[in-house]
């Protein structure tokens, strides 16, 4: 009984690791693009530089996070997974 109770927690605490980590995910990619469009947004800022520098820079702090996390999300993926092999094995 001690055993399934212990599985069932580990368990809860893979999907609760799971969805931290997916949260965090779309924490990251929101606030950094939001961080530059909030600086951009002062006026003096929006008056110097061109439309086009301003649009590159949001598109590459959209890509560059998604990127970043595409590479450590399938890392950690496979961590959880061998995880979850080890228990049932």
């Amino acid at each position: 009984m001690l055993k399934e109770t212990n599985q069932k927690l580990g368990e809860k605490i893979i999907r609760l690791t799971w969805i931290m980590l997916v949260l965090t995910w779309i924490t990251l990619i929101i606030s950094i693009p939001n961080t530059l469009a909030t600086f951009f947004g002062i006026p003096k800022v929006s008056e110097m530089l061109k439309v086009e520098i301003i649009a590159t820079s949001m598109i590459i702090s959209i890509i560059l996070p998604v990127t970043v996390l595409l590479f450590v999300g399938s890392d950690l993926r496979k961590m959880l997974k061998r995880s979850r092999d080890e228990r049932t094995a």
